[in-house]
């Protein structure tokens, strides 16, 4: 059964989507979430409601911070990831 992952034509079809995530990611949500959150952003100015901005403006950065550096954190060597293995380790240990 490992054979089947370890086979080199499904590390370039892997290498191949990666870059196709990258692609969709850079070049279509990117600047579709940015123009969103722009037009939101000037809305909310328009009616001066500032509460509402502040949130948004919030939950925006929340928002961005994952899809720009989503791989960062949740990647298999990611920082959330690595974060919960030893997590797991600590407590599988303990017990």
């Amino acid at each position: 059964m490992l054979e089947l992952f370890m086979n080199p034509d499904l590390v370039v079809a892997a290498g191949g989507l990666k870059k196709l995530q990258d692609t969709i990611i850079n070049d279509w949500i990117g600047p579709v979430f940015i123009l969103a959150v722009a037009a939101f952003g000037l809305m909310f100015i328009k009616d001066r409601s500032w509460r509402s901005i502040l949130t948004f403006v919030a939950i925006a950065a929340i928002v961005g911070v994952l899809i720009f550096a989503g791989d960062d954190f949740f990647d298999s060597d990611g920082t959330l990831t690595r974060t919960a293995k030893n997590t797991a380790k600590d407590i599988d240990g303990a017990g």
